[in-house]
């Protein structure tokens, strides 16, 4: 499993553990482009890397079951428990299985700003005003922090292109 990252978190009562294929982003952007035919993306599955996943998670399962039961410990994340309150939107779709830093969107709602400004699938927004993004919870934040008729600049990324514009919500 040289090749796959794991990310380990709790969710509400659970140990989540993620394993991510570095392609996996590559065949997902494909499955949603719709640009390649079936037998491409069947293709570039990591058969070897699903195979030691199944074989990492069947001993993890088999170990535990010989201790008997596990102690819990609830955690809490940072972010957990907050509930931010929303009076703008920007109308788009987030891509929440986008790993890299900032927002890539799947695309821009129709009538909404996103729209309005021309954000388009596959931008990836880094900043609203003063407030950068590592994540989807990020922007949720700073969306947060803004109201009907605020005036600030969203910096965004199209391919290569960096690109700055004023909004008012």
């Amino acid at each position: 499993m040289e090749n796959t990252s794991i990310q380990q978190r709790t969710l509400g009562e659970k140990r989540v553990r993620t394993f991510f294929n570095p392609s996996a982003e590559d065949l997902i952007q494909k499955i949603k482009d719709k640009s390649a035919a079936l037998i491409n993306i069947v293709a570039e599955i990591n058969y070897e890397g699903e195979a030691a996943i199944i074989q990492y998670v069947y001993a993890i399962i088999k170990n535990t079951n010989k201790l008997g039961a596990v102690d819990f410990l609830k955690t809490r994340e940072a972010s957990m428990g907050k509930s931010n309150k929303f009076t703008v939107s920007l109308g788009v779709m987030p891509d929440y299985a986008f790993t890299g830093t900032g927002v890539r969107i799947e695309g821009a709602t129709p009538g909404k700003l996103a729209e309005r400004l021309g954000l388009k699938g596959g931008d990836i927004l880094l900043q609203l005003g003063d407030y950068k993004f590592v994540d989807v919870m990020a922007y949720m934040t700073a969306l947060s922090k803004f109201k009907k008729g605020d005036i600030t600049f969203l910096i965004y990324k199209r391919g290569e292109a960096e690109l700055k514009v004023n909004i008012e919500f």
